[in-house]
């Protein structure tokens, strides 16, 4: 959900003003999690207890301390994002239904395992873009105040990425038993496009307040660890651990803000800030079975020790969890995945913090009664037994309401290939 947009849409009809400094500001991003590698898409990322190869760094860089021999991964895919937007504040309003997609390269890493008598060793190299800044949302409608009739119009656009490049290693403190640990330099960059208009009796009442074409871009630079465990009792059993802390990101900003109604006058900001995600972490648990695998996984995100006591989405644990499904179709040649899975809904994964201060804490909430749900599918087949090629598409949907006035039901489809080789 775009909190920016849903604040500005509803603070003027609410309110009935905004000052031009609130307009400076876009707030927290819209993050979608895609994950990395197309097994763990396959499986609906439930993929901490059987990350392997170079997507270990990831999913749990424990992984690394199994590997044997050389594996190198490369992906590429695409991301089609829908909303289909509702406006029914004081009045009528219509659906609005808008998308966009675009292709982005999914990995690129390469990572080398030691296997000795009794311990193994590993490491791993990559370019990842787990994360994608896309959003859209655009929603229009009428109602009646005070005897005047309110026309609304509103449209916001988001397109952006944060990528990895990520080092790791793993290694076995017993025969059974790994820990890893990957350390990343994120970078990244975002637009964001916001064009807002409200008519009253069919004109511009405000010429500061109701109408305006927002444009603001940001640059990222920061850093990303993660800590992984993995316990391998037997071939068959595996129980991973990740802990995600929280990222240190900052941000540089340059926008600008146009009023069609006063002749073309506008304002220019330059902003820096930082972005603030939390600690979060997966339990998973894994059984290979002759001609089938069984993965599990329970995620949760900390409460941010910031959060006002009032504030329900940011004061409580965020939880999730799946199961994805392993199948050998035809043995040694090609194999089936599919994967389920449910995530609390979370509108801000990331805080914006601009210069200490943290911007949107007056926002009316963004909730969702039935969280996200993701469904997924893939496949594998082997060229050689040493290289192989991976197919993969997911569909994550949510539906969120803001307070009784809007609401968003959302539909991501990610398309994903890629190929890997072991030797």
């Amino acid at each position: 959900m775009v909190t920016r947009t849903v604040f500005l849409g509803l603070a003027v009809l609410l309110a009935g003003k905004m000052s031009t400094t609130d307009a400076q500001l876009f707030g927290n991003p819209t993050r979608t999690d895609i994950g990395v590698g197309t097994e763990a898409t396959g499986l609906s990322q439930n993929y901490t207890a059987v990350a392997q190869g170079s997507a270990a760094l990831f999913w749990n860089p424990a992984g690394l301390a199994f590997l044997d021999g050389h594996n190198g991964q490369a992906g590429i895919g695409g991301l089609r994002t829908s909303t289909t937007t509702l406006f029914s504040r004081y009045g009528t309003g219509s659906e609005v239904e808008t998308s966009f997609q675009r292709i982005r390269p999914g990995n690129i890493a390469y990572s080398r395992g030691i296997q000795g008598r009794r311990r193994g060793f590993g490491f791993g190299l990559g370019y990842q873009n787990p994360y994608l800044l896309d959003a859209v949302l655009n929603y229009s409608g009428s109602y009646t105040q005070n005897g005047d009739a309110i026309e609304l119009r509103n449209y916001y656009k988001s397109k952006g990425q944060l990528d990895f490049w990520t080092g790791g290693f793993g290694f076995q403190i017993a025969p059974e038993f790994g820990v890893g640990l990957a350390l990343s330099v994120v970078t990244g960059s975002s637009t964001e496009e916001l064009i807002f208009e409200k008519r009253t009796n069919g004109a511009i009442a405000d010429a500061d307040n109701d109408a305006y074409l927002d444009y603001a871009e940001r640059s990222y630079r920061g850093l990303d660890a993660r800590l992984g465990l993995l316990l391998r009792p037997t071939d068959a059993f595996s129980l991973g651990m990740r802990i995600a802390f929280p990222s240190a990101i900052d941000f540089s900003e340059s926008g600008r803000e146009e009023l069609p109604a006063k002749d073309g006058e506008y304002y220019a900001w330059s902003l820096d800030g930082d972005v603030r995600s939390y600690y979060s972490g997966a339990l998973g648990l894994s059984y290979r079975f002759p001609f089938m695998l069984i993965s599990a996984d329970l995620a949760a995100r900390a409460p941010d020790p910031d959060a006002y006591s009032y504030d329900n989405q940011r004061n409580y644990w965020q939880m999730g969890g799946g199961v994805g499904v392993e199948v050998a179709l035809v043995p040694s040649t090609l194999r089936g995945r599919i994967g389920y899975r449910y995530q609390d809904f979370d509108p801000n994964p990331y805080l914006v913090y601009y210069d200490g201060e943290v911007f949107g804490e007056n926002d009316l909430p963004v909730e969702s009664e039935v969280g996200e749900h993701t469904f997924a599918t893939g496949l594998s087949y082997c060229l050689t037994s040493n290289i192989k090629l991976d197919a993969a598409y997911s569909v994550r949907k949510f539906t969120a309401a803001t307070g009784n006035a809007l609401s968003e039901d959302r539909y991501d489809q990610r398309l994903l290939g890629g190929i890997a080789f072991n030797y």
